[in-house]
Formats: structure tokens, sequence, C-alpha cells
């Protein structure tokens, strides 16, 4: 991790964060978000071990990341 206090804390505490997107223009996507060992990566597949799995269609995804649909309203 390039931010020390970001790097702290990875040597602290481990997640695998699992995100599949479907029905996108290239089909059902899976990526994740893994921090352990000091360390935070991102890539495809799933996060291994997988604490957290989330689901969204691409409309949603979409909608989250460019700031027209509220993150909270949109996994309640």
């Amino acid at each position: 991790a390039a931010d020390a206090a970001l790097q702290e804390l990875a040597g602290r505490h481990t997640i695998g964060v699992t995100q599949v997107v479907t029905a996108g223009p290239e089909g059902d996507v899976t990526y994740h978000l893994q921090v352990g060992d000091g360390a935070a990566t991102f890539g495809p597949g799933a996060a291994y071990p997988e604490d957290v799995k989330m689901e969204q269609t691409w409309e949603t995804a979409v909608g989250v990341a460019t700031g027209t649909l509220n993150a909270q309203e949109a996994f309640i």
C-alpha cells in the first residue's frame, strides 16, 4: 500500500471483498479487494478468503460509481 496509514492498517487487519457486476456489456464481471499482510490489492476474480460478497446489476454499479445513485440506498 502506498499510503503509510493504509499499510499500517493492512498489517493489523485482513478482509477479502468480492464484487460481482451482472448484466454488463461484457456479461457478468467479478473482481476483488484483498487487504492483509501489510498490503491492499485489487484484481479480477473472487477474493480468497472471501469475507464479504456484493452483487449488483451493471445499471446499479454505474449509478453508484458516477454518483447518480446513493450507495447506501442501492444496497439496502
